[in-house]
């Protein structure tokens, strides 16, 4: 079994993790996820368990439900600890729709990779926790889990009461939406543009040629999580291909709207 701590702070957030302690082994049979509060044995010392759990923890998600969770000094001890106590210890902040990885720049959970909550987003976590694991799911048997949990995962989290969280509506007092969020302006960013013109001048057929986060962050000089979510967005609008398997790290090309883009811009 490998074991996943699931941090959490305020109780929106503590619900959450919980949702997230029963879905996890729905999609990947071999983990066991565990919250400090409810999975170290009444009557045991709470430092000694929990210190022994965390030497044995290998991954770590943290329930970003607020910006103000990333300041909780709790959810710091427990990720910074799993990053020193684990040689190959990796910590993610999972971000609700209306927290930006931007909140948490300045922050010291902001110096590990943010996963936002969208099905493209999690799959990236779940072929990440899988590679760290080394054990034998593919990634098509990951995705195929993903895709038959997905929908009722999103029903039980839109069931939590967020309403106290002032970043669930916007400035005019209307609800948050996700998919309106999503959607991708023209023209594009700059950041967005640049990224496009990185990916271009890859080979877009050669595998071992095309980019990934870092290369492309290696060209940008910009932070990795914000590179990251127009990475993303990028995707989302048919811009660009993304590639991923257990070996190596995800990798981008161009897609013909991408290109077509480019030329239009006098960019390419």
């Amino acid at each position: 079994m490998v074991n996943i701590l699931i941090g959490w702070s305020g109780p929106t957030s503590r619900q959450l993790a919980e949702i997230l302690r029963e879905w996890l082994p729905t999609v990947l049979p071999y983990v066991r996820p565990w919250l400090s509060s409810e999975d170290i044995q009444k009557g045991q010392p709470w430092d000694p368990e929990l210190t022994k759990l965390l030497e044995e923890t290998s991954y770590s998600i943290v329930c970003v439900t607020t910006p103000r969770v990333a300041t909780a000094p709790w959810v710091n001890f427990e990720a910074g600890a799993v990053s020193k106590f684990v040689e190959r210890g990796r910590v993610s902040p999972l971000l609700m729709p209306w927290v930006s990885p931007s909140d948490l720049s300045s922050l010291p959970l902001g110096r590990f990779q943010c996963t936002e909550f969208t099905k493209t987003e999690v799959g990236r976590l779940l072929r990440s926790i899988n590679a760290a694991a080394r054990f034998d799911i593919s990634v098509e048997g990951i995705e195929r889990n993903l895709s038959n949990t997905w929908r009722q995962l999103k029903e039980d989290v839109g069931e939590l009461d967020f309403s106290e969280d002032p970043r669930m509506q916007t400035d005019d007092g209307e609800d948050y939406d996700e998919e309106e969020d999503s959607d991708i302006g023209w023209p594009l960013e700059e950041l967005e543009e640049e990224i496009l013109g990185i990916v271009a001048r890859f080979a877009p057929f050669e595998e071992w040629n095309r980019p990934s986060l870092s290369s492309v962050c290696d060209q940008t000089h910009d932070d990795p999580n914000r590179v990251q979510h127009h990475l993303d967005r990028l995707v989302k609008g048919n811009f660009l291909s993304e590639h991923w398997n257990t070996e190596e790290p995800t990798s981008y090309s161009i897609t013909p709207s991408g290109r077509e883009y480019l030329v239009d811009q006098d960019l390419l």
